[in-house]
């Protein structure tokens, strides 16, 4: 829990510090198939540049000002994270438009759960 809680933070604060005033950042949670869960987080800010995609998790990359007290450790500790508990971290973006990070939740469910009874027919 304390580094699910982690990742949300981290992200949702990257989003804050990404939107000007006025800007939206939208959470969704949704099934993604009958063992994974995803959670997006949405903005509508700056957006990252096509080419620093690919380093936006690896340790100590960072686009923001040096003297900011960044380390550009928090998405690598995010991407870690989801790693270490069997779920995925992507990163969507389109400078000028904003950001999608879309998190992969396993769900650990054993035969007779609520959400398997509910969705036994399911093909996904």
């Amino acid at each position: 829990r304390t580094q699910t809680y982690e990742v949300f933070i981290n992200i949702l604060k990257n989003s804050i510090e990404a939107i000007d005033d006025g800007g939206e950042i939208k959470v969704t949670i949704s099934p993604k198939n009958s063992k994974n869960i995803m959670v997006c987080f949405s903005d509508n800010g700056m957006g990252i540049p096509s080419e620093n995609l690919k380093y936006v998790t690896d340790p100590f990359f960072s686009t923001k000002k040096k003297g900011d007290l960044n380390y550009g450790l928090g998405l690598n500790h995010c991407f870690e994270v989801m790693f270490n508990t069997g779920g995925d971290l992507k990163v969507e973006s389109k400078v000028d438009e904003g950001t999608t990070i879309k998190l992969t939740f396993p769900i650990h469910l054993k035969k007779g759960d609520v959400y398997e009874k509910s969705n036994s027919s399911s093909t996904n």
